[in-house]
């Protein structure tokens, strides 16, 4: 399992702690572990662009009463930069 969710290059993440348990000693091959490793990889690239837009977005707005809602709950301040 440890090989199958440590192959992660190139996509900027890298496996840092896994614990396993399997009492009832199953087998998964590997074929079903990189599946599941690269759904987690997407799953995981989604939640970052997520957060990404809603933190742009609250610095763009322009009104702060719609946005202070959004800011507050990502923890994002709102910043106007004027040239």
């Amino acid at each position: 399992m440890r090989g199958a969710f440590s192959r992660l290059g190139g996509t900027g993440y890298s496996l840092g702690e896994l614990s396993i348990r399997n009492p009832n000693h199953l087998f998964a091959p590997a074929s079903m572990l990189n599946d599941l490793r690269r759904a987690l990889v997407e799953q995981l690239d989604a939640a970052k662009a997520e957060r990404l837009e809603a933190s742009i977005s609250a610095a763009l707005c322009d009104e702060p009463a719609e946005c202070e809602h959004a800011a507050a709950n990502r923890g994002v301040r709102r910043v106007k930069v004027r040239a």
